[in-house]
């Protein structure tokens, strides 16, 4: 017996011996080792980083930290904004784009939060943009975030690296429109996420804010009901630029509403069964010469009015002194869940999350939810003030769960 067992174990170890030799890393685990991508763009190329490592002193992207990370170079043919992304990878990846010629010695060129987006459709991937200079050296490091169930920070992911689109809403006769739902029995929010790389300014456009900008995109917003509406619009640079108008055209426009601040929030009075026209813009940089551009996210809201008892002051409630952002957010396909990563720059003593047309409910970063149908979905998280009032203007973001593909 215990002959046959020995050659049992015998056999089984001829048979991991195989599978533990072709467990070694991807030719372009080091910097050092980086693969080329060239041609003319859009670029696109197949590649894993099961068994990638990390090296001592490399860049380490958000959340992945275990470190799975490869390398690729790309030298620019074009001058322009360009957007590196990951769509349709088994991973859940993580970029980082930067220059430099030593693993330690690296400057960072897109990677952090502001450069985020156009995302992947479906959202199955990440992508940054950046404005790229002709025949300067691009390095692009991807790694992978390790998840709860699926675990799926190594394997196969597609990189692309294509130059930028103009925003479909770049002009006035091709606004997106914003619809949205109840927040909570309180609360009415429409909201959206966008970017103006590569936007334009109509003939004719005012300045919004003031300001000369120069790179606008264009919403629309039918009010459900009249009331005293809120408008948001948070470009992920320094300053942007909010006006709110009706008329139906870009040369005939009345101004209803304005505001050029770093997170533009203003009130306006809205009439059911009128179309208001809202644009946002980036501030025009003397320095530059141009206007900021980058992400964006808009929003409509409104809070209904405190109850106020008779012969009492209203209560006072003091709002966060910076909106509530989600910082990220993970899709993983294989078994239809979400998890979002949020936060506020202000002090928070918790947060309210909904998703879809669920109650709101008490929460903390990270938020995951599991099992989710195929379909269209929309997050939203809110924080709370230090005199526990809630901010009306929820951080909003939409995703999709795609259908399983058949099996074959």
């Amino acid at each position: 017996m215990r002959g046959v067992l020995a050659w049992i174990s015998a056999v089984l170890g001829l048979l991991v011996l195989p599978s533990a030799a072709m467990a070694v890393p991807p030719l372009n685990d080091d910097f050092e080792d980086r693969q080329v991508l060239s041609g003319s763009l859009p670029i696109a190329e197949a590649g894993t980083n099961l068994e990638a490592t990390k090296e001592p002193e490399e860049p380490v992207l958000d959340f992945a930290r275990s470190g799975h990370s490869v390398w690729y170079e790309w030298e620019a043919t074009v001058s322009g904004f360009v957007t590196v992304n990951t769509c349709g990878s088994f991973i859940n990846p993580v970029l980082g784009v930067y220059t430099g010629t030593a693993v330690n010695a690296l400057s960072e060129v897109a990677g952090d939060f502001a450069s985020q987006g156009p995302e992947c459709p479906g959202y199955d991937g990440e992508a940054v943009t950046f404005e790229a200079v002709s025949g300067v050296s691009y390095e692009i490091l991807v790694d992978g975030i390790p998840t709860f169930m699926s675990g799926s920070d190594q394997g196969a992911l597609e990189i692309e690296i294509e130059e930028t689109p103009a925003p479909a809403n770049d002009d006035f006769a091709d606004a997106e429109a914003l619809t949205g739902d109840w927040f909570s029995q309180d609360v009415w929010s429409a909201g959206t996420e966008g970017f103006t790389w590569n936007a334009t300014k109509e003939p004719g456009e005012p300045a919004h804010a003031g300001d000369p900008g120069g790179a606008s995109v264009w919403y629309s917003f039918d009010p459900p009901f009249s009331g005293v509406f809120t408008a948001q619009a948070c470009g992920r640079f320094e300053k942007s630029l909010l006006g709110i108008y009706t008329g139906s055209s870009v040369a005939a426009l009345t101004q209803v509403a304005a505001d050029g601040h770093s997170c533009s929030l203003t009130q306006f009075t809205a009439a059911a069964g009128t179309t208001y026209r809202i644009a946002v813009d980036g501030r025009f940089d003397s320095a530059s010469s141009s206007p900021l551009v980058g992400a964006i996210t808009v929003g409509v809201f409104w809070q209904r009015p405190p109850f106020v008892e008779p012969e009492r002051e209203p209560p006072i409630v003091e709002l966060p002194e910076a909106q509530t952002q989600i910082t990220k957010k993970v899709v993983r396909l294989r078994d239809r869940s979400v998890t979002f990563y949020f936060g506020s720059s202000a002090e928070s003593p918790g947060f309210m999350c909904t998703l879809d047309k669920r109650e709101s409910t008490r929460c903390r970063p990270p938020r995951t939810y599991r099992h989710l149908k195929p379909g269209r979905h929309v997050f939203r998280v809110a924080s709370m003030g230090r005199n526990q009032g809630w901010d009306i203007s929820p951080a909003v973001t939409k995703f999709r769960i795609p259908k399983p593909k058949p099996r074959r």
